[in-house]
C-alpha cells in the first residue's frame, strides 16, 4: 500500500484542525499580533511565532493572510482584536515600513501600549537618525528630556542584543522569549488586580444606582458587540464578493446591517459599504453550486426562478445522476433539488400558474415537481407519448405543449387530457437539444412548429394546416409568436433573424429577413469585425437580445442589443464587458485583470440565452458545466423608447471633478482611488461619502469613509458621469445615451443603513 495513502486521512485532520484554530482565533483574538518589516525581521518574526504559539494564539501575516484578502480591513480586525502588539525593532521596522506604522497607531488608538523588541540595539540607532512619519518618528516622540538633560524613556522594550542566529538565521534569544511571556502573565494578575478593585468599586456606587449603571453597562456592551459583529460580517461580505461567492455575500452583507425589529440600530460603517458592493456584485456572475451540465433550463412567469435539469458527469458515466433544480435569478442561489430518473431529464419547462416545473426524457414519461409540497409525481396524460425533444407553455393559457417523435401535443394542464389533434409534421431538423422549436399562440388554439421544410402553423383544435414558411437555404432553431400574435420571429442558426405577419383568417405572409444593427458609437460596439453572433426571444416581450463578440485591437468587446422585432428597430445598445487578452496584458505589463474584468471569461461562452421580461439573463452551454447570470442592471439597455418617448434624453457635459480650493471633495486620501495616470474623480455625493472614479477601462465607485470599493463597470468613453438628483443612481452619458447604474436605495444619509436592509430583503 502507498505510504501516502496511510497519511492523507492525518494530513486531512491536520488541515481541519489548522482552519478551526484560525477561524476561532479570527473570531475571538490574540494574545500576540507580531509586527514587523519583512525586509530585515521576517526571520526573527517567524522564530519568535515559533516560540510563542506554543502557549498562546499569535498573529503572524504569513500564517494568516492569503492571496486576494483585503489586507487594510483584516489588519485592523486583527490588531484591534490582540491583547498585546509586539514590534519587532529592525532598522527597516523603525525607518521603513508604512505597515508597522500603521499596526502600531491603531494599537494605540485603542489606549495600549506596544512592547518593543530592541533588536541588536535597533532603537539607539533609530533615534540617532534624522526624525522621520515612521516608528521612529513616534520612539522620538515618546523620550521625555528632562532639565538636567538627561532622557526617560517610558517606552516599554526588552532588547535581544544576544545575536543568536539559527540555521543562519537571526533568532530570538530564549530570555526574550521568556520575558515576553512573563510579561504577558504579569499583565493578566494586573489586569486581575484592577478587575477586583473596579468591582468592588462598582458595587460600593452600584448600593445607590445599581439600575442605572446595569442597563448603562448592558447598552454600551450591546452596541459594542453589534457593532464588532457588523464588523466582521461587513468584511467578510466584502470578500466574498472579490471571490464572486454572491448567494454568501448577500447573507453576510444582511447580517452587518441593523434589523428592523431591533431596538438598537448599531453597526459599523463597513456595512453600508458592504452593502452597496454586495449588490452592485449581484450584477453579474456564475454560482458556486452550479457544478453540473444544464441539458434545459426555463424561468417562472415572474423571472425570479429558474429551473434546470442537470447531469452530473462526475459519476456513474452513461447512469450518470440526474437533478431538477431550482434557483434564485437574483442572486443565483440554490433553493432546491430532486434527483430525476435517467429517462426523464431533458427536457423542463415551469408551470407557473401550477407554481410547479414539468420534466420529459426519452421514455416519454412526464414528471411534475411540486415547488410547494417538493413532491415529484408522475404527470399521466391520455396520450401515448414518445421520446420527449421540448416543452413549451404560455402563461395564462392553462395550455403545455409537448414535442416528441411523434409530433406536439397540446395538453390542458388541469386535467391532464389531449386538448386537440397532434401535429405529426414537427421534426426539428436537427441534431442534439432543441430550443423553442415550437410555440403557442396567444389565442390558444393555434401553434408554430419547425418541420423539415421549414415552419407550419397549424390550429390543433380544428386540426387545420393554416399556412407553410418555407426557409429555402435558411436553417431555423427556434421561433416565436409576438404577444400581439399578428408576427412570427424565427432565429437561424447562423444568426440571422426573420420575419412573418400572420393572421388567423388570412395566414401567413412570406418570410422576410430584420437587419439588427447595433448603435454604433456606444462603447465601440458596432464598429469593429464581428466573431460570434447569439440571439434569444425576451419572454412575453417583442424583442430579441443581440449579443456579439467584437475584435477591438488586442481586446475582445462583449456588446448587447435589444431590437423591438414588431417595430423593427433597435431599442438599446450596451457594452458588457471588455476582455483584454493575454498577449495584449503582456504587452502592457499588466499583471492582473481590471476589476472590471471580473467573471467576464464567461461572456465569450454564451449559448444557450434565457431571457426574462425583465431583462435579466441566464446563459448556459450544455457541453459544459455550470451557468451564468447578468441582470438587468449589468446589461445596462436603455428602454426608456419602448415606453413610447421618441428620443433618449441626454444628460449635460458636467465637470464634476473635485476643484482644487476644496479638499473635502478629494477622493485620492483612500488607497487606489486614483491609481493610474488616467484614473480622475468624475462624480461625488452630496454627502461626499461616495466618489466615482473613472480610469482607462471602468468606472469605479468608492465609499472614502471606509476606503472600500464597492462597484465596478466597464465603461469608458463617458462624456459626463453624475448622480441622479435622489442619489439612487448613477447617471453616465455616452454618446446619444444616458446609462442609469441602479443603486440599491438612495444614497441620502438619513436612515441609510435601514433603507440598504430593506432592499437587499428584497433579494431572495
Amino acid at each position: 500500500m502507498n505510504i501516502y495513502l496511510l497519511d492523507a486521512p492525518l494530513l486531512l485532520l491536520n488541515s481541519i484542525a489548522k482552519y478551526i484554530s484560525k477561524t476561532t482565533n479570527a473570531l475571538f483574538g490574540y494574545d500576540f499580533f507580531i509586527a514587523y518589516s519583512q525586509s530585515d525581521g521576517s526571520d526573527y518574526a517567524k522564530s519568535l511565532h515559533s516560540a510563542l504559539s506554543k502557549d498562546f494564539t499569535v498573529h503572524f501575516d504569513i500564517e494568516d493572510y492569503h492571496a486576494g484578502n483585503n489586507l487594510d480591513l483584516l489588519t485592523k480586525v486583527r490588531v484591534k482584536n490582540s491583547s498585546h502588539l509586539l514590534v519587532v525593532a529592525t532598522p527597516a521596522a523603525l525607518s521603513d515600513s508604512i505597515w508597522v506604522k500603521k499596526e502600531t497607531d491603531q494599537f494605540l488608538k485603542m489606549g495600549k501600549i506596544p512592547l518593543i523588541v530592541d533588536v541588536d540595539g535597533s532603537v539607539e540607532e533609530a533615534l540617532r537618525a534624522p526624525n522621520n512619519d515612521r516608528l521612529s518618528g513616534w520612539v522620538h516622540s515618546e523620550m521625555i528630556k528632562q532639565s538636567d538633560g538627561g532622557i526617560i524613556d517610558p517606552i516599554l522594550k526588552i532588547q535581544d542584543s544576544s545575536g543568536l542566529h539559527s540555521n543562519g538565521y537571526r533568532a530570538a534569544d530564549v530570555d526574550v522569549v521568556h520575558a515576553i511571556k512573563a510579561s504577558f502573565k504579569g499583565a493578566r494578575i494586573e489586569q486581575r488586580r484592577l478587575r477586583i478593585v473596579t468591582i468592588t468599586s462598582v458595587v460600593l456606587f452600584a448600593m445607590l444606582l445599581v439600575t442605572a449603571w446595569m442597563a448603562n453597562t448592558a447598552y454600551r456592551q450591546l452596541v459594542s458587540s453589534l457593532e464588532s459583529n457588523s464588523e466582521v460580517s461587513a468584511v467578510a461580505a466584502i470578500s466574498l464578493t472579490e471571490q464572486g461567492h454572491m448567494p454568501e455575500a448577500l447573507s453576510r452583507a444582511k447580517d452587518a446591517l441593523p434589523k428592523p425589529d431591533e431596538w438598537i440600530q448599531a453597526y459599523d460603517p463597513l456595512a453600508i459599504s458592504a452593502a452597496i458592493a454586495v449588490f452592485n456584485g449581484l450584477a453579474i456572475g456564475s454560482s458556486e453550486e452550479m457544478k453540473f451540465h444544464i441539458k434545459d433550463a426555463d424561468t417562472n412567469s415572474t423571472g425570479e426562478l429558474l429551473a434546470t435539469v442537470e447531469v452530473d458527469f462526475t459519476e456513474g458515466g452513461r447512469n450518470s445522476p440526474r437533478w431538477g433544480r431550482l434557483w434564485s435569478m437574483q442572486t443565483g442561489a440554490l433553493i432546491n433539488q430532486v434527483q430525476l430518473p435517467r429517462n426523464t431529464s431533458f427536457a423542463v419547462e415551469v408551470i407557473s400558474d401550477q407554481d410547479a416545473s414539468l420534466y420529459g426524457g426519452f421514455a416519454g414519461e412526464l414528471l411534475l415537481w411540486d415547488f410547494d409540497t417538493d413532491t415529484v409525481e408522475t404527470f399521466s396524460t391520455n396520450l401515448n407519448l414518445t421520446a420527449i425533444e421540448e416543452i413549451v407553455s404560455k402563461d395564462g393559457l392553462g395550455l403545455v405543449g409537448v414535442a416528441s417523435s411523434r409530433g406536439v401535443d397540446i395538453i390542458d394542464v388541469e386535467s391532464r387530457q389531449s386538448v386537440g389533434h397532434t401535429f405529426s409534421r414537427y421534426d426539428t431538423g436537427m441534431s442534439g437539444k432543441p430550443d423553442h422549436s415550437f410555440d403557442l399562440h396567444p389565442n390558444g388554439t393555434v401553434l408554430a412548429a419547425q418541420t423539415k421544410t421549414g415552419v407550419a402553423v397549424f390550429n390543433f383544435i380544428e386540426d387545420e394546416l393554416l399556412c407553410n414558411i418555407h426557409e429555402g437555404d435558411i436553417h431555423i432553431v427556434s421561433l416565436r409568436f409576438s404577444p400581439s400574435g399578428k408576427r412570427l420571429g424565427l432565429i437561424a442558426d447562423d444568426g440571422g433573424f426573420f420575419i412573418a405577419d400572420f393572421n388567423v383568417a388570412e395566414g401567413c405572409s412570406e418570410i422576410r429577413p430584420l437587419t439588427l444593427p447595433a448603435t454604433k458609437g456606444a462603447f465601440l460596439c458596432g464598429q469593429y469585425p464581428v466573431q460570434k453572433e447569439r440571439l434569444s426571444f425576451v419572454d412575453k416581450r417583442p424583442w430579441v437580445l443581440k449579443v456579439t463578440n467584437e475584435q477591438y485591437r488586442q481586446e475582445d468587446l462583449h456588446c448587447a442589443s435589444l431590437v423591438d422585432w414588431e417595430q423593427q428597430k433597435t431599442v438599446s445598445s450596451s457594452l458588457l464587458g471588455r476582455d483584454m487578452a493575454t498577449i495584449g496584458r503582456k504587452f502592457l505589463e499588466i499583471d492582473d485583470p481590471h476589476p472590471a474584468q471580473r467573471d467576464l471569461s464567461y461572456l465569450g461562452l454564451l449559448d444557450n440565452i434565457i431571457v426574462t421580461d425583465g431583462l435579466d439573463v441566464f446563459s448556459y452551454r450544455r457541453e459544459l458545466p455550470k451557468g451564468f447570470f447578468i441582470r438587468k442592471r449589468w446589461l445596462r439597455l436603455d428602454i426608456a423608447q419602448e415606453a413610447g418617448n421618441k428620443e433618449v434624453p441626454t444628460s449635460p457635459a458636467l465637470d464634476t471633478r473635485p476643484k482644487t480650493s476644496n479638499s473635502s471633495n478629494r477622493s485620492w486620501d483612500c488607497v487606489g482611488y486614483a491609481s493610474g495616470r488616467d484614473a480622475e474623480t468624475v462624480a461625488v455625493s452630496k454627502s461626499g461619502r461616495f466618489v466615482v472614479v473613472a480610469d482607462r477601462y471602468a468606472l469605479r465607485m468608492h465609499d472614502r469613509k471606509t476606503c472600500a470599493r464597492i462597484g465596478t463597470w466597464p465603461i469608458d468613453g463617458q462624456q459626463s458621469v453624475e448622480f441622479s438628483n435622489d442619489e439612487s443612481a448613477i447617471l453616465v452619458g455616452v454618446g446619444h445615451q444616458t446609462l442609469q447604474l441602479p443603486l440599491p436605495t438612495s444614497l441620502d444619509s438619513e436612515n441609510l443603513a435601514t433603507r440598504l436592509q430593506a432592499a437587499l430583503s428584497k433579494i431572495r
